[in-house]
């Protein structure tokens, strides 16, 4: 599995989170159900709900020109969240 670096910009706030995953879809995921509601501003229980809802359907974009790095965006509650995957792991 390699090391993927996830930052979520919500709200005014910027959220920065590590995983280890076989991909950037599986990436997000594995990062959306550990995410604790209280650690995102007005993230909520119904926002993690409809984030993980949203990565199960969509797919991270690679960014283009860049190599390991890929985006998607999602609705919380009503508010754009960009979502940036990174693979960061140095042997990869």
């Amino acid at each position: 599995m390699s090391l993927y670096t996830i930052v979520m910009d919500n709200c005014g706030g910027t959220y920065i989170r590590q995983v280890r995953a076989t991909s950037p879809m599986t990436a997000c995921r594995k990062w959306a159900k550990s995410l604790r509601p209280s650690d995102v501003y007005k993230l909520g229980e119904t926002g993690k709900a409809d984030l993980i809802t949203k990565l199960d359907f969509d797919k991270p974009v690679l960014l283009e020109d860049l190599t390991n790095a890929w985006c998607i965006c999602a609705s919380v509650r009503g508010q754009l969240a960009v979502i940036n995957v990174v693979k960061t792991d140095p042997k990869d």
